[in-house]
C-alpha cells in the first residue's frame, strides 16, 4: 500500500520505534496532551465566534457541538442549580 506523505519513510520508522517502547503511562500521558490539545483548539474557535461569551458559556457550546442539545441543556441546568445554591449560602 502506497501512502502519500512527507515524511521521510526513516523517520517514520524511527518515530514509530519510539512509540512502541513507550509504557503504558507516557502513552496514556500523550493522548491526554492532545485531547487537551484538540479541546483547547475547539473552544478557542468558539471564543473567536463569539467573543461576547464568557468562559461558561464557551464550554456550554462546546457541549453542544460535541455531545448534543440535550445533553447541553441537562449540564446548563445542573450548573445554574449549583449557581443557585451558591448565591443562597454566601447570602445566609
Amino acid at each position: 500500500m502506497n501512502i502519500l506523505t512527507d515524511t521521510s519513510s526513516k523517520f517514520a520508522e524511527k518515530y514509530l520505534a519510539l512509540q512502541r517502547n513507550k509504557n503504558i503511562a507516557e502513552k496514556l500521558s500523550q493522548v491526554d496532551a492532545m485531547r487537551s490539545f484538540i479541546i483547547n483548539l475547539s473552544k478557542n474557535r468558539i471564543k473567536h465566534f463569539y467573543p461576547a461569551l464568557d468562559q461558561k458559556d464557551v464550554d456550554l457550546i462546546f457541549i453542544k457541538y460535541n455531545f448534543g442539545e440535550k445533553i447541553a441543556e441537562a449540564v446548563r441546568n445542573y450548573v445554574r442549580v449549583l449557581d443557585e445554591k451558591k448565591r443562597n449560602n454566601l447570602s445566609t
